[in-house]
């Protein structure tokens, strides 16, 4: 009986035992990073109150950082209004980022103060001093007539200057100004209902080819059907040139995208783009697959980014964020979209990020 006492006090305390070690390792781990934690926080803090003084002081590339760390809540809490001012001020100096980035504030909805007008003298300025991306962005504004009247001559300039300066989907602005004049066919065939005869970019072989197809235009069909069948939503996609705020859209049929039908799904790949974030430029191709159509007007979309080739901002940019591998993401963002008219689509993102987009058909004036 005794022995049998020992034996269960010898189980209970070499469990006892594991108990506390394992406590020890998950508190020791935590204080660790904790410590970690709090010791980048405090070089950050610092780097902070550094480019804080400098941006006091009157230097402008730091009052556009500060900004930035405004904008995306680094160390401070976001402030939108703060982050304007503080662009506004560097822009003043002449610097041509916040320039661009103070008209990006204008030009999305997201920042809630969108303003074509000032979007487009902003980008405008910036053109100027030769920010390659603003130049783009001015093309795609005198083409559009956004802020500003129509204008292809001024359209066709910026393009060709920011192509030159290695935005490479400028030269799908330069496409489109050339097409922008060409003649539509329309048809009335017996049945009455309205044919649209089109060109569209068809890869065949690796190849990209222009193929005819007769695309019929349909009305709503029934109470919960916007099209008569999935694949009558499958080509209107297909048939899009789709936008995001007045940007041809990287991740559906656009001007940008090189798109094909592949049985009962839609497969694109990007031409080259220059992109520009906060800490980096890039050059980047999209790989994107559309497929799920219903009657209803509801897609699925998948996609994932090839970086060509990564720079960053800043000399330190390193320090703060973590740059992009070059090559194909492991990764793929996903989306779910649905027509909410005939030529709108919203489409949701697993973060319950909202995308909007509009489509501007291959036969209109665009």
């Amino acid at each position: 009986m005794v022995a049998i006492m020992m034996t269960a006090s010898i189980k209970v305390y070499n469990r006892l035992k594991l108990c506390n070690l394992v406590t020890m390792t998950i508190l020791v781990t935590y204080c660790l990073s904790f410590s970690m934690s709090s010791q980048a926080n405090t070089i950050f803090d610092e780097r902070f109150k550094s480019r804080e003084k400098k941006a006091l002081a009157g230097d402008a590339v730091a009052q556009y950082r500060i900004g930035l760390a405004y904008l995306r809540g680094s160390g401070v809490q976001v402030n939108i209004k703060v982050a304007k001012e503080w662009f506004r001020k560097s822009s003043r100096q002449g610097y041509a980022r916040a320039t661009h980035k103070l008209g990006m504030l204008y030009y999305l909805k997201k920042y809630g103060m969108k303003n074509n007008i000032f979007a487009h003298r902003l980008f405008l300025r910036a053109a100027k001093k030769n920010h390659f991306l603003s130049q783009y962005y001015v093309s795609l504004t005198y083409l559009e007539g956004i802020g500003t009247s129509k204008d292809l001559k001024s359209a066709l300039r910026w393009a060709t200057k920011a192509k030159r300066n290695g935005v490479y989907q400028a030269k799908t602005v330069l496409e489109n100004i050339k097409q922008y004049s060409s003649v539509k066919t329309r048809t009335k065939p017996a049945g009455g209902n309205t044919q649209i005869a089109t060109t569209t970019k068809v890869v065949k072989n690796n190849r990209i080819v222009k193929k005819n197809r007769v695309i019929k235009k349909v009305s709503r069909h029934g109470k919960n059907k916007l099209f008569r069948s999935a694949q009558d939503t499958l080509y209107s996609v297909l048939n899009g040139r789709w936008k995001m705020e007045g940007t041809p859209a990287q991740h559906m049929p656009s001007i940008l995208n090189n798109c094909y039908k592949s049985g009962k799904v839609i497969k694109c790949v990007s031409e080259k783009i220059h992109s520009e974030t906060d800490d980096f430029s890039s050059v980047i191709l999209v790989q994107t697959t559309l497929s799920n159509f219903t009657a209803s007007g509801t897609f699925s979309v998948k996609y994932r980014v090839n970086y060509v080739s990564v720079k960053p901002a800043f000399e330190d940019s390193v320090g703060d964020d973590e740059l992009p591998k070059t090559g194909w993401q492991k990764s793929y963002t996903s989306l779910l979209c649905k027509y909410v008219t005939s030529r709108n689509l919203v489409c949701n993102s697993s973060n319950l990020t909202v995308e909007r987009y509009t489509q501007n058909s291959v036969n209109a004036k665009n």
